[in-house]
């Protein structure tokens, strides 16, 4: 018996071996050549920490790696490149760029993590993308809601009526909750300006009034910490401002405060009442001609009840009545917040590629990202968009602490259009973006015409941007990181 279990075994390890591949010393699988119709996709920016893993997508096998040594290994072709954005050098790439070789992008950040990708040049390099823009091969829109019921829930909701009893005992109608104090929406400087005419609690690093508890501290491990989410919870409005404003870029900052009950007051994607649950679910800061003109309306809805539930419809009623955000969230495959029924959204975006790289096969067609798979617009700043006069320059160091205590002002004597007491003559997110704008053709050339070299990639970029006039337009005695 023993003897015919051995034997067993040693057919099963021969089958196995000659339909899927052999394992090297170090693990790493290694396609054999008889496999031809299994693929192998390198991850160029290490990420999902993937070591060979031959995986069914749909009706597509591929193997995913981490393994750039397999560049050399004769036995193995590589198929495809998965390019994590955040990590994504542009002095770094796989070349020669090969016509059958795809490039995918797996982006979930916002312009300010990599403002390349808000051009053209750089995005057509890439065959499919899974970015936050719904018209992305795989769209992570909304990535940070994970489900429908979680805007109904009511179980960490505090009605109104303590809210108000809580104002009375101290707290502000708003609060703003930011570490991340350099962005290019400025918000910091949009808040400094409100708080002339509301009251707001600031916790975090940024324009800091208010102490959080020290256990609340970390950010990043406490950002869904039960004590954090009550402490929100306690507030009529939050202010809900984005690093960066690009269509369909929504974070935590918006469904984070819509799940406790909270009124949003939100500056960030342009078209963001695509996404709301319903009509009338924040306070739109565009929709107010000054800092001043919103606090005015904010401290009128504070005082009355009826108009400010207007905007809980879909706590006070459990309804959302939104279509296409139901439909979306009920569409997707991928879960968050650890959800085992599904999986993640790295997994679904290695299958997507995978999977579409098997459709390819058998159905040859065009397959190239376009700028609406991410391109955001050059960034401006949060007040640069209200329709208020220009600020005049003041200095102000990101991180200052902010005195928000002070009496709020009265506007009967003020008008609407006031000129905020600030401002900012240089932008250095502007000058990134433009940068970005020249590099990614400069980029694009040299990939598609073969010339593209690591080693000399940074002094070709360098002397483009000085033909083009670049930093004429924006020395490099301004910016110190030129």
């Amino acid at each position: 018996m023993q003897w015919f279990v051995s034997i067993l075994l040693c057919s099963v390890v021969f089958f196995l071996c000659f339909c899927c591949g052999t394992v090297g010393k170090n693990g790493q699988y290694t396609k054999r050549r008889e496999d031809s119709n299994v693929f192998t996709l390198l991850w160029w920016t290490p990420f999902a920490l993937s070591q060979g893993e031959k995986r069914i997508c749909g009706d597509g096998t591929c193997i995913f790696t981490e393994d750039r040594s397999l560049l050399r290994n004769p036995n193995v072709k590589i198929n495809g490149f998965l390019f994590y954005g955040s990590d994504f050098d542009p002095s770094d790439l796989p070349y020669p760029r090969k016509s059958d070789q795809w490039w995918a992008l797996l982006h979930e950040e916002s312009p300010k993590n990599q403002p390349l990708f808000c051009h053209a040049p750089i995005l057509t390099l890439f065959n499919i993308t899974s970015t936050f823009r719904q018209h992305s091969n795989e769209p992570l829109t909304l990535q940070y809601l994970s489900s429908i019921d979680k805007l109904t829930d009511s179980s960490k909701y505090i009605n109104t009526e303590l809210k108000n009893l809580l104002q009375n005992n101290g707290i502000a109608p708003v609060i703003y909750l930011q570490s991340d104090c350099d962005t290019p929406s400025q918000r910091d400087h949009f808040v400094q300006e409100l708080a002339k005419h509301i009251k707001v609690d600031s916790y975090g690093s940024c324009l800091q009034n208010q102490q959080l508890p020290q256990h609340l501290l970390d950010a990043t491990a406490t950002m869904q910490h039960q004590d954090l989410l009550a402490l929100i919870a306690r507030y009529k409005f939050a202010l809900a401002l984005e690093n960066a404003g690009c269509p369909d870029y929504i974070t935590e900052k918006l469904w984070r405060p819509l799940s406790l009950g909270v009124v949003p007051v939100y500056w960030g994607a342009e078209n963001i009442k695509h996404w709301l649950p319903n009509n009338m679910s924040v306070v739109h800061v565009l929709d107010y001609n000054s800092p001043q003109q919103l606090a005015q309306y904010l401290r009128q809805l504070n005082s009355n009840d009826d108009q400010y539930e207007r905007f809980l419809e879909h706590k006070l009623t459990k309804v959302v009545r939104n279509e296409v955000l139901k439909k979306s969230i009920s569409d997707r495959v991928w879960g968050i917040d650890n959800d085992p029924s599904k999986v993640n959204f790295i997994e679904n975006f290695e299958c997507s590629v995978c999977n579409a790289m098997h459709m390819h096969q058998a159905n040859p067609g065009r397959h190239i990202a376009d700028i609406e798979h991410y391109g955001c617009p050059s960034p401006n700043t949060i007040l640069g968009t209200l329709r208020a006069n220009k600020p005049q320059h003041k200095d102000f160091k990101q991180g200052d602490h902010v005195d928000f205590n002070i009496q709020e002002r009265g506007d009967s004597n003020q008008g609407e259009n006031v000129v905020p007491s600030w401002g900012d003559p240089y932008n250095h997110w502007e000058e990134e973006w433009h940068r970005a704008k020249l590099e990614s053709k400069k980029l694009g050339e040299l990939l598609n015409s073969g010339r593209y070299s690591p080693e000399t990639y940074h002094d070709d970029v360098l002397q483009y941007l000085i033909g083009k006039g670049h930093f004429r337009k924006y020395p490099p005695s301004v910016h110190q990181e030129l």
